[in-house]
């Protein structure tokens, strides 16, 4: 049983890190539900679940808090 949970945290984390090649700290994203809201990232790590997780500053007028949110809930924004 043990042999499975090792296995499965190693393949958590290696995901971790292809996608924290492509995400970075300070990289603008889209956010929301449909994608519209930009924000940029503060921090990227696993929650103790295992889940690859991300803080997002978002970029408004106004005060805003910071969201934290799953790591496959964003996309990256694309420059015009």
């Amino acid at each position: 049983m043990s042999i499975l949970k090792e296995f499965i945290q190693e393949a958590i984390k290696t995901t971790v890190l292809d996608i924290g090649n492509y995400f970075n700290v300070g990289d603008e994203i889209l956010f929301g539900k449909w994608k519209n809201k930009r924000g940029l990232i503060i921090d990227l790590f696993l929650d103790p679940r295992g889940i690859p997780t991300v803080i997002i500053e978002p970029i408004s007028k106004g005060r805003k808090k910071n969201v934290i949110m799953g790591l496959f809930k964003i996309r990256k924004k694309v420059d015009d």
